[in-house]
């Protein structure tokens, strides 16, 4: 789920505006599909994930907040 979020905000923003929210326009479920994963394994990262401050929740989308730290957080893994 963090590779899939951290790959979709690059694709969604030029290196100047990393430092900008970008709004990714899925559903958990579409998430869990495209990453092969049940949607309650999704809704439980994305929540750590918000908790950590990474990500914001909408309605039928995912707010990454911090571009920047989500791209560290993968390279720990």
């Amino acid at each position: 789920v963090l590779e899939f979020l951290a790959r979709m905000a690059r694709l969604d923003t030029a290196p100047s505006d990393a430092a900008q929210p970008i709004a990714i326009e899925l559903t958990h479920e579409q998430i869990a599909s495209m990453v092969a994963l049940t949607r309650v394994t999704v809704t439980r990262t994305l929540k750590v994930l918000t908790q950590r401050g990474l990500i914001e929740t909408e309605s039928r989308r995912v707010v990454v907040r911090d571009h920047t730290a989500l791209l560290a957080l993968l390279d720990t893994k």
